[in-house]
């Protein structure tokens, strides 16, 4: 049996995850977190090297699987965003944006736990499984939001242990990585089915959708009339995109008060339910026309 002297690594895995934790802070979190994120995978690569070179290979893997999961939950906010126009709100769109990420978080949680077990193989300090469990089920629990506090929790006690762990430790090199291949295949896929039954609820269904060009018109049947809005679904480069609407020939929209979502020009509108044809006059003089079906 092996040993290995890891003071140095220990204090990079400390100030690694310290710094990672208070990622929330505004103005020096991002920068804080992104040097301990830094110092956190420089710590588990000199940790590869002295003892044991799974939590370096694992970490790489959840750094791809985290990428590709704050891609994909950008481009479906993008979608979200101006779905939510009628019933917009910062807390819905934080909201959507966990439940996109949530199957990531999950898989994410899954892989460090592997991570934090491999060091409680080589220090034997326990810290390091109850913050691998208190990891996962923070993850499991984040569409209650209470996840955020017990994710907070575990990230305290991954700290504790990294300072808890001692000088010299066992060397684990050349061991097979050992996963629980049953909660790799059950708990994702269950995530995935919570998110989108909750984004369901949260994202309002529309009676009308409309596409024609780069124009878009979202409505909702209320008795008489459809309260709708038109997209322009292009940045706007200028104070406003759309000059004039016009429904069966009458405007409806000429200017004034308009809306921005996620740099989208949004006007809102509330016509007949039996109009037949939606004209938008756009800032460039192009006239594009939708024409609304009727059963």
């Amino acid at each position: 049996m092996r040993y290995a002297s890891v003071e140095s690594i220990k204090t990079l895995l400390i100030m690694g995850s310290f710094l990672v934790l208070i990622v929330m802070i505004p103005g020096i979190g991002s920068i804080a977190g992104f040097i301990g994120g830094l110092l956190y995978i420089y710590g588990l690569y000199k940790w590869s090297h002295a003892v044991d070179g799974r939590p370096f290979k694992l970490a790489m893997i959840n750094f791809v699987v985290s990428t590709i999961g704050f891609a994909v939950a950008i481009g479906g906010l993008t979608r979200v965003n101006y779905e939510l126009g009628f019933e917009f709100s910062l807390f819905k769109i934080i909201y959507a944006f966990i439940l996109l990420l949530y199957p990531f978080l999950v898989v994410e949680a899954l892989l460090h736990r592997e991570v934090l077990k491999c060091f409680y193989r080589a220090t034997k300090v326990e810290d390091f499984l109850i913050a691998g469990d208190l990891t996962l089920y923070g993850a499991l629990l984040m569409p209650l939001l209470i996840g955020v506090v017990i994710s907070l929790i575990a990230r305290i006690m991954e700290i504790s242990a990294y300072n808890n762990m001692p000088s010299k430790v066992e060397v684990l090199k050349e061991r097979e990585l050992e996963i629980n291949r049953g909660e790799f295949i059950t708990f994702p896929p269950v995530a995935v089915i919570i998110a989108l039954v909750l984004l369901h609820f949260i994202v309002p269904s529309y009676d009308v959708k409309l596409t024609q060009d780069d124009v878009k018109f979202l409505g909702k049947i209320e008795g008489d009339f459809i309260d709708g809005m038109i997209v322009y679904d292009f940045p706007c480069m200028q104070n406003y995109c759309i000059r004039e609407v016009k429904v069966d020939g009458k405007t409806m929209y000429s200017g004034g008060t308009y809306t921005f979502i996620n740099g989208k020009h949004v006007v809102h509108v509330t016509i007949p339910k039996d109009a037949r044809h939606i004209e938008v006059v756009l800032d460039t003089g192009e006239v594009v026309s939708l024409e609304i079906p009727h059963s």
